[in-house]
């Protein structure tokens, strides 16, 4: 066998193990994927799990959230105090929520776990109490995000309130046109 037939060998052999280690490399792409995704789920799952426990916990805090969402009645009608609690319990749970968002959009999240949760947004938005934090909040938002939530109410029957009307041409923080709130 001459030096050449060794050099052609050599290479066919690197060749071969340059696509072996790429299809490795590219199996343990998907799994560190697939791995990434499925902590986000999780991670989803506790930070739900964990809001709710804690308003669970707090006798005056699941008493101010319990009247805002069950009874339906505008958030003008707490007291001042309990007001403010409830306006940063929502809002944190918008913030929330615009952070699963981010998680789909990033492909950590499936969509039809995503289009289930903005349902679930859409129509909590809609109680009187919530619409009201969610049409203050909306503007600091990612505006691909408050158009989903946006579209759902449409589709679940929201009418357009007075102060969603207002900021209906700032879709969100994303906006050209957004100004600080």
């Amino acid at each position: 066998m001459n030096w050449d037939a060794l050099g052609a060998i050599a290479e066919a052999v690197g060749a071969a193990a340059v696509v072996i280690s790429m299809l490795v490399l590219a199996y343990q792409i998907r799994d560190s994927n697939r791995v990434a995704k499925a902590e986000a789920i999780r991670a989803r799952g506790e930070r739900m799990v964990d809001v709710w426990w804690r308003v669970a916990e707090n006798e005056r805090l699941s008493s101010i959230v319990s009247h805002a969402f069950f009874r339906e009645e505008p958030l003008e009608t707490l007291p001042e105090e309990e007001r403010d609690v409830f306006h940063a319990v929502a809002r944190s749970l918008m913030l929330m929520w615009e952070s699963e968002y981010l998680e789909n959009r990033h492909g950590a999240l499936d969509d039809d776990v995503w289009e289930r949760r903005v349902n679930s947004i859409a129509s909590m938005t809609l109680k009187p109490a919530y619409g009201t934090v969610w049409a203050e909040v909306r503007p600091i938002l990612t505006g691909e995000f408050v158009r989903q939530v946006d579209g759902a109410r449409e589709r679940l029957g929201a009418s357009t309130t007075p102060a969603l009307a207002e900021r209906s041409d700032s879709g969100g923080a994303d906006s050209p046109d957004r100004t600080s709130p």
